[in-house]
């Protein structure tokens, strides 16, 4: 949801207006996630609450991170984030500290590039284009997790996975052939 949140607020908090292309994508992103995860009605008003809470902070935090690339570089902004968090997390992680074998902490370091490396590309993204397009892109990822429970889990590929997936796609490259992702002037000297 947080690319529908960052489509309807970007006007008023960053001045970004979406073209009608955005718009058109962001339906065929969020369709096509629709279609892949197949999602059931019989969430609770309560978590289904915290789900749409959790898509508006994280399109807020898009923005935010958005605004900060106008003037602080793209590693500055991923990494204020761990800075901050790391120390705060430390009185309860103390308590309960296990020391990580050999592999384990190959895995820990993996996932913390894998924690930093994504959002400094997403960063260096969203410093480039305005966020309603660099966020509806996002869809994508949709493709991939599919992808990886089909390889990992064996999990079965249905059509419906296969139409979601042309729909993000049809989407993005939309976004690509209509050049909504071309930098915004704001941005240009950056």
């Amino acid at each position: 949801m947080n690319p529908v949140f960052v489509a309807l607020l970007a006007p008023l908090v960053l001045k970004e207006r979406s073209s009608g292309h955005v718009w058109l994508a962001l339906a065929l992103g969020l369709g096509g996630a629709a279609l892949i995860v197949r999602p059931g009605f019989h969430v609770g008003w309560w978590p289904g609450l915290v789900g749409v809470a959790g898509g508006l902070a994280s399109g807020l935090a898009y923005m935010t991170v958005r605004m900060l690339g106008r003037s602080e570089r793209p590693i500055t902004v991923v990494m204020a984030f761990p800075v901050v968090a790391g120390p705060l997390s430390l009185p309860f992680a103390l308590p309960v500290w296990v020391w990580p074998n050999l592999l384990e902490t190959a895995a820990m370091v993996g996932a913390a590039l894998a924690a930093a490396g994504g959002p400094l590309l997403m960063t260096i993204g969203l410093k480039g284009t305005r966020a309603a397009p660099a966020t509806t892109s996002t869809y994508v990822g949709f493709v991939f997790a599919a992808a990886l429970a089909w390889f990992c889990f064996d999990e079965p590929l249905v059509g419906t996975t296969a139409a979601g997936a042309v729909a993000i796609f049809v989407g993005v490259a939309l976004l690509g052939r209509r050049g909504v992702t071309v930098r915004p002037t704001a941005a240009r000297g950056v």
